[in-house]
């Protein structure tokens, strides 16, 4: 793997932090259920939890950036991943995928429901947030093996050739890479800071689309919550003047007093009074989404321009490439259009309409699909730049004995046989290197 900043690429921080929190809420939870059940701690647990889960979508974009480094950087043959590094890494993205997608359900609908339904969501979500906990250390002990145990982005590995001098024949070793020199000259200062800093432009795209998924889908979990609770309160005012009127019992609510604001909403539902109901900062929240998914709009576009990032000739080249030919590009960014409108009509029907379940649950259900698409057609990107939507080109060049005929017209040929379930590495064993 080449030298940089950060090595081997930015995946190995962002998976720490996510999984740290995440894994010390639900310790803050467990506890908390023996020593100290309304003790503050447990909130910053559930906290914790949320936020974990949240930031585990970046750490899994940016994990998608890793495989695909490793591929570039320990391919093709004969350095080729080994059939037992690509077995631990199939292993290691299946099960962090899932309990990813597990730890963001359960946390989501337990942030989305109203007071009455956490108590009633409360066993069903725990006990999701505790089988991802369990999925995610599975899934970690195969990344940690297949880096530490078979050097996968680490290790730095050569075949060298035996002069006439030597005797031995060909063998692994150790290749000496020094720290590369960081220059400023005018013609290598971007190379400088993009390459060896961000280890390329693409790997800022990636995460900072993790991080616009994480951003949509927390505002979406609080846009219910607000919604959810308004059409509680509200059912429990009317619920209070049936009685009242019925003469039945006296209208005596927990922690709610029949002042003039309860009286003023009873009459006029569509009003939001109540203080405590409508301090969500729902709006700040999608505006927030919004930008971060404009953000990723603007380091995409940086990916397709690179060093014409402000000049005239990288949008024209954008524009040649944005085209319906190209299926995947013109797809990606009619998914991106996609996802800024529904983050603009998340926060109008905030404002118009807070209590109406119908179209916060429609939109809600597009932007998770949006998300999902988006997601595979980003992976689709990564590995090939232009094929089919729906799988890759490598599937349908699938020769006999293993072998692949990689096409792509922007140097990422071989990348693609990383996701396919037959490979010709070269398998190396560290343990002979010296």
């Amino acid at each position: 793997m080449p030298l940089r900043f950060v090595n081997p690429n930015y995946h190995v921080i962002l998976i720490h932090y996510p999984l740290g929190v995440f894994v010390l809420g639900v310790i803050l939870e467990l506890l908390g259920l023996i020593f100290w059940r309304r003790s503050s701690a447990r909130v910053a647990g559930r906290w914790m939890i949320l936020l974990g889960a949240l930031l585990s979508l970046p750490a899994a974009t940016s994990g998608i950036y890793a495989l695909y480094d490793v591929k570039k950087n320990q391919g093709p043959h004969p350095f080729d991943l080994s059939l037992e590094r690509y077995a631990y890494l199939k292993r290691h993205v299946w099960v962090m995928g899932v309990a990813t997608i597990l730890a963001v359900f359960s946390s989501v609908t337990w942030l989305a429901a109203n007071n009455h339904w956490r108590k009633t969501l409360w066993l069903p979500s725990f006990i999701g947030v505790l089988i991802a906990w369990g999925l995610m250390t599975y899934g970690a002990w195969f990344g940690g093996e297949t880096i530490y145990r078979q050097g996968t982005s680490v290790a730095l590995i050569r075949y060298k050739t035996a002069t006439e001098d030597e005797v031995t024949t060909a063998k692994p070793a150790l290749k000496v890479v020094t720290e590369p020199e960081v220059s400023f000259e005018p013609e290598e200062r971007y190379h400088t800071i993009v390459g060896y800093f961000l280890a390329g432009e693409l790997q800022a795209h990636i995460i900072v689309a993790g991080l616009a998924f994480a951003a949509v889908i927390g505002a979406i979990g609080l846009s219910l919550r607000r919604m959810t609770t308004l059409r509680a309160a509200e059912a429990a005012d009317l619920a209070a003047i049936e009685q009242q009127e019925e003469g039945t019992v006296a209208v005596v609510q927990k922690r709610r007093v029949t002042d003039d604001v309860t009286v003023v909403r009873s009459l006029n539902p569509d009003a939001v009074v109540d203080p405590e109901e409508s301090r969500l900062p729902v709006i700040r929240f999608w505006l927030l989404a919004l930008l971060v998914v404009l953000g990723t709009a603007v380091l995409g576009y940086w990916v397709m321009t690179n060093k014409s990032f402000f000049k005239p000739s990288g949008w024209e080249a954008f524009l040649h490439d944005i085209t319906p030919r190209d299926k995947r590009h013109f797809v990606h960014l009619i998914l991106g259009v996609s996802l800024a409108v529904i983050a603009l009509l998340f926060m109008i029907v905030a404002v118009a309409m807070p209590r109406r379940p119908f179209p916060l649950l429609i939109l809600s259900s597009l932007a998770v699909l949006v998300i999902a698409a988006q997601v595979w057609i980003g992976v689709l990107l990564t590995f090939e730049d232009e094929g089919p939507l729906t799988h890759f080109k490598a599937e349908e060049t699938e020769g006999s004995g293993g072998e692949h005929h990689h096409d792509s017209d922007k140097g990422k040929d071989s990348q693609t046989s990383m996701l396919m379930p037959l490979l010709n590495g070269v398998s190396i064993d560290l343990g002979q290197i010296g």
